[in-house]
């Protein structure tokens, strides 16, 4: 009889528990955004070499994107990206031989130039086609 007690103590404790976690993690539909969220950022690499500059890859979709420079030359060199609609120059501090630099941006459509040293030698053309479909949905975003 005890074995009986204690079984039904367990199963009606462990039954409030369990309604009082299904609740946990619900969000109200009035404390949601009425908003998309933006686009997941993507990276694109940025190798300067003696030869110039070279884009991984060399076309995306509209939205934020992380534009990691390596500078694999000897000298220190300074990258930028320049184009869009705005034609707004994104500017990075001299990258030190071996190491890399990130230019963060949101990129809108339109042809972007990616710039290596001075002058116009090191030269790389970005595609940046329509915008990327919103995030909403994507798991393990910040």
């Amino acid at each position: 009889m005890y074995v009986l007690r204690s079984s039904i103590g367990l199963l009606i404790t462990g039954s409030a528990v369990v309604a009082a976690l299904s609740g946990c993690g619900q969000v109200d539909e009035k404390d949601k955004p009425d908003t998309a969220r933006p686009p997941a950022e993507i990276s694109i690499r940025a190798a300067i070499t003696d030869d110039g500059v070279h884009i991984s890859p060399a076309k995306v979709g509209g939205g934020p994107v992380r534009l990691i420079f390596a500078n694999l030359t000897t000298k220190p060199v300074r990258g930028a990206i320049t184009g869009g609609d705005d034609d707004r120059r994104r500017t990075l501090k001299a990258v030190a031989p071996g190491s890399t630099a990130t230019i963060t941006t949101i990129l809108e459509e339109g042809s972007y130039e990616v710039l290596a040293g001075s002058g116009s030698r090191r030269t790389a053309a970005l595609t940046v086609g329509a915008d990327r479909p919103s995030s909403d949905g994507d798991l393990f975003l910040p």
